[in-house]
Formats: structure tokens, sequence, C-alpha cells
């Protein structure tokens, strides 16, 4: 089994999932799906602090000058620009990452213009600090902090370096309330990170379960109410799982299992989340994806895994069936499961080993098991 985990990409060389950047952040790609959701969560929130922030610098502005509301507002036009950027980019998390740094330095151009270190405006910085834990992790938090406290110590004696030298406190006192946030932030974070994990993450695979299913589909229906979108889901079924479990044992069958999982997390891209339903079904959740870029994903699943079992000796392969519906017919989940289960079993029964969309279920094209060493089995598309 040891050469399972290759995806398509790594066969070519590529390096699949997260950057450079991205791995000196995030140990992995759950990791990564953490600080996106994160990101997204806290949008309204970030609009509401940042809003009462500038409301008060713009009262505020007769005495500290109005420099401070517009460093704020500025501060605000980075992170709004980075939600868009994160869901078109290939990096998302390499956005995230210096649209918080930049919104960093905006708190500090703002505790600079408010008149750091004599101010308290140097403080605020500890306000984003809070965040770090809930999106990155360790080698993230001790970047984002560091970073942080050289801000306050290049804003402190920039403003006033005579001050600070003549009373330390007032750089010290904002450097132990940012060191005191990140520590308790941590902490709290990590404890409600393991218990959420216990809940939605499948303990064989590590991958999202129903429950984490459940939450994401709650969500989108939600959406749908206010913005009209497509979606697209793809049913993914062990081929001949039974009988791995039966000739080789469910060890192996748990291994296989693994595996799967690992190449289908290392193909897919930042905003395609997979999902464990049980036994050997899987199944991966495309909001804003059309049928014919859910076959495209299902393809290029499928394709990896064969792929990548060419140096284990009898191959693993799986059949998928897609389904979508249109943005503007509104968000029935349980329909849309239907369909893409329809088709999943059409697939199986057609030949296994290929991909079939809802719309063609009902009289699927037979064609040849793919060779690995050419083209894909033939794919049936709406």
């Amino acid at each position: 089994m040891g050469g399972f985990g290759r995806s398509t990409r790594s066969l070519r060389g590529e390096e699949p999932g997260l950057g450079s950047f991205g791995r000196f952040l995030l140990p992995d790609e759950t990791a990564r799906h953490r600080l996106l959701d994160m990101h997204r969560r806290l949008a309204p929130v970030r609009r509401v602090t940042v809003g009462a922030m500038v409301v008060g610098t713009l009262i505020a502005g007769v005495w500290i000058g109005w420099v401070t509301a517009i460093s704020l507002a500025i501060g605000w036009l980075l992170f709004a620009n980075s939600e868009v950027l994160a869901r078109r980019g290939a990096r998302p998390e390499t956005v995230v990452a210096f649209a918080w740094m930049g919104f960093q330095l905006m708190f500090a151009l703002t505790a600079l213009a408010a008149g750091a270190p004599e101010e308290p405006a140097l403080a605020w910085m500890a306000i984003l600090v809070i965040t770090l834990a809930a999106r990155v992790s360790g080698r993230g938090i001790v970047l984002g902090v560091a970073y942080t406290l050289l801000l306050m110590v290049g804003v402190a004696f920039a403003g006033d370096a005579q001050a600070v030298l003549d009373d330390p406190s007032l750089l010290l006192v904002p450097m132990v309330l940012v060191l005191a946030v990140a520590a308790l932030s941590t902490v709290m974070t990590l404890s409600d990170i393991e218990h959420r994990s216990e809940a939605l993450v499948d303990p064989l695979t590590s991958m999202l379960n129903r429950k984490a299913l459940e939450n994401r589909v709650s969500e989108l229906r939600q959406q749908a109410e206010l913005v009209t979108a497509p979606v697209a889901i793809v049913m993914i079924d062990i081929d001949h799982f039974k009988q791995i479990n039966d000739s080789a044992g469910h060890s192996v069958g748990d291994d296989v299992l693994r595996n799967v999982s690992e190449v289908i997390r290392k193909d897919l891209r930042a905003y395609e989340l997979a999902y464990r339903l049980g036994g050997e079904e899987f199944l991966v959740l495309l909001p804003g994806a059309s049928r014919e870029e859910g076959m495209q994903v299902a393809d290029r699943l499928r394709v990896s895994i064969e792929l990548a079992t060419l140096a284990n000796g009898p191959g693993v392969t799986i059949s998928c069936g897609v389904a979508a519906t249109p943005g503007d017919e509104g968000f029935d989940f349980d329909a849309l499961l239907e369909s893409a289960d329809r088709a999943l079993y059409a697939a199986k029964r057609s030949g296994r080993n290929r991909s079939l969309s809802s719309r063609t279920a009902e009289h699927p094209v037979t064609s040849r098991r793919r060779q690995p060493e050419r083209e894909p089995a033939e794919r049936i598309t709406a």
C-alpha cells in the first residue's frame, strides 16, 4: 500500500494541496479547511467590529484626527477583497494570511496616528491576535504573534522613542496583553477544535463525517435564500470493496479506505469538500459548481485513484455519480443526493470505474475499462 497515496498531480511532479507558505502555516488540508471556514464565519463579525471602531474614531477625530478612521477603513477593504480572492485563487490560505498581516499593519498605523505609545490605541493590535488560533496553529501562531510584537515596538519607538525609554510600561503593557490574549485564545480554541473534531471527523479516515455534512448543507440552504448559485455533488463508491474485505481481511480494507481518503483530500481544491458517508461511500460537495464541473472533479478523482494503485498489484478503482442543482431552482439537498445516488448505481451496473451524471443515468453508454497507460475510461456526460 506504500505508493497508494500519490495523486495524479504528484505523479506529474506537481505539488498538490498546500503551497510552500501554506505548509509553513498549516499542518494539513483539514487545517486549511478550518482556516477558510473561520475566515468566512468571521466576515460579518469583522464588519460590525471594524465599523464600530471606524465610527468611534470618527467621533474622536476632533481630538485624535481622522487618519485613524481612514487606516481602519483601508484595513477593512483588505479583508473584504481577500474574501473574493480566497474563493477564486489556487492558494486561498496565502491570501488570508497576507490579508491578516495587512490589517494588522493598518492597526499599527492607526495606533501611530492616534499618538502611540501614549495613547491606548496600541492595545488594539490584540484584537486580531484573538483570531490567530482559530485560523492557524503552531508556527502560524508564533509567526503572527512575533509579527505583531515587532509592529508594536516599531510603532512605539516611531511615535515617541523617548517616552518609551522614560516609561517602558507604555510598550510593555500592550505587549503583555497581546501575549496573554494569544495564550488564552490558543488554549480555548484548541480545546474547542478537539471536541468538534471528535464529533465531525471520521476516526478511521480523518475525513469529515455525516454530521459535518449536515452542518454544511444547513449553511448552504441559508445561503440559497440570499444568493442563487448552483451546487453539485459527487457520490463515490469503491469498486468491489466487499471482495477486498473478504479476500484480504478487514485490516487491508481499512488501509484502502485510509489511502483512498488521502488521495481524495490531496486532489481536491480548497472549496471542494469531501465527506465519508459510511462504509466505502464518500461524497464531494461543490458549492457554485455546475453538473459539467462536477463531472470534471469526478473524473479527476477517479483517474488519480486508479493511477495511484499502479505500484501495488491489483488496482483499486471507484465509480462516481454526479448531480447538480441550478442556482435559480433553490437548493434541495435530499433531491440532489437521490439523483447522485441513482447515477452512482447506474455507473456500477454499467461496468464500474466510470463517472455518470444524473441526466444520463437512465440510459448509460457502455465503454471498455480504461488501461492505465491510455486515456481514461469513456466518461458519460450530460
